[in-house]
């Protein structure tokens, strides 16, 4: 909507405020009192309903849970959000996202803070082809960033102290983060969320100090590759089947898990190689399902003495280096030795 202003005895309108190229501009002021451009009106959410790219100008504060402070129409396609350093802040209790998305298509959101929302800090239900790119979320009281769709990317962020860290689905790539001290789950990929949640790639990220697993990939085919995971309390990487976990440092987790939890654990055939893995609690390599292959792993001082768990039938183990365990292996349950196991 357009404001006026009146000079000596005239009224001049005032249209709404664009930035260099066109960029609609968004900030507290246009926000609260005249709606920032059209389609918007007074008033939190700030109402997106166009494609194009919009530019943060101050921080934004929303007093009500109930609010959004930034909404996407529905199914709305091409949009940046560039957040320009500010902070998008709310009032740390109800239900709302700070930026809420809904089956929305190519959207990038850069460069900011979104803390403080009862629900998610940014949350895509059902968005596809999206990046989060360079943002930090804290305090949220769902996810710090949720992007429950297809072929969504989170990248470069740091994602702490929320409820969850980050959610992810079919196709999805969250690399080079920082996720950590969420009350629960550090990154999530998961079918349960929208649809299915196959071949995800987590990657060069830092995973420490969350309440339950860093890594929780509930769905199959994920890539779990070069992250560092410590800290966490029930356990560090789980993977589902054909998920193949490589090149990772994983250690202490798992100090409030189960006997089956650990540094890694494997669901059924998943390849765990090349990570380093120690000092986590119970075991640092559990399998709890069948076919899977571990290989090349240095395994070293699990914290109750077990280096590598065999918990169910039908798994190869091999060419491993086991050091400073009280047992190697456990293998109740008759995995397969497939030779060059070494222990020094």
């Amino acid at each position: 909507m357009r404001a006026f202003l009146m000079l000596g005895g005239v009224v001049v309108f005032v249209s709404p405020a664009l930035a260099v190229d066109g960029v609609r501009e968004i900030n507290q002021s246009c926000a609260v009192q005249t709606g920032c451009f059209t389609g918007d009106a007074m008033g939190f959410p700030v109402s997106i309903t166009r494609s194009g790219s919009y530019v943060l100008t101050s921080d934004l504060a929303v007093s009500d849970g109930a609010l959004s402070a930034l909404s996407l129409a529905g199914g709305l396609e091409d949009v940046t959000l560039d957040l320009n350093g500010f902070e998008i802040r709310g009032p740390g209790s109800g239900t709302a996202s700070g930026i809420a998305m809904s089956s929305n298509q190519n959207v990038e959101v850069r460069n900011g803070t979104v803390s403080d929302f009862g629900g998610d800090g940014v949350g895509g239900v059902g968005s596809s082809r999206s990046r989060a790119v360079d943002l930090r979320a804290r305090g949220n009281g769902a996810y710090g960033i949720a992007f429950q769709g297809d072929s969504n990317r989170v990248e470069r962020c740091v994602v702490d102290g929320n409820d969850d860290g980050i959610a992810i689905g079919n196709g999805g790539l969250v690399r080079d983060n920082t996720i950590a001290e969420n009350v629960r789950t550090g990154v999530f990929v998961s079918e349960l969320l929208v649809g299915p949640a196959d071949a995800a790639t987590i990657t060069g990220n830092q995973v420490y100090e969350n309440g339950q697993s860093g890594i929780d990939c509930a769905a199959d085919a994920c890539l779990v590759t070069d992250n560092v995971v410590f800290g966490n309390a029930v356990r560090g990487i789980r993977a589902s089947s054909g998920s193949r976990v490589t090149g990772n440092v994983v250690r202490r987790n798992a100090s409030s898990g189960t006997s089956n939890d650990g540094g890694i654990v494997a669901g059924g055939r998943t390849t765990v190689e090349k990570n380093t893995v120690s000092s986590n609690a119970f075991n640092n390599v559990a399998v709890i399902g069948t076919g899977n292959a571990i290989v090349e792993n240095h395994i070293v001082q699990g914290d109750n003495g077990i280096g590598f768990l065999a918990g169910a039938s039908g798994n190869l183990y091999a060419g491993n280096l086991f050091s400073g365990n009280t047992v190697d292996v456990a293998n109740p349950a008759g995995g397969t030795d497939g030779g060059g196991n070494q222990s020094f």
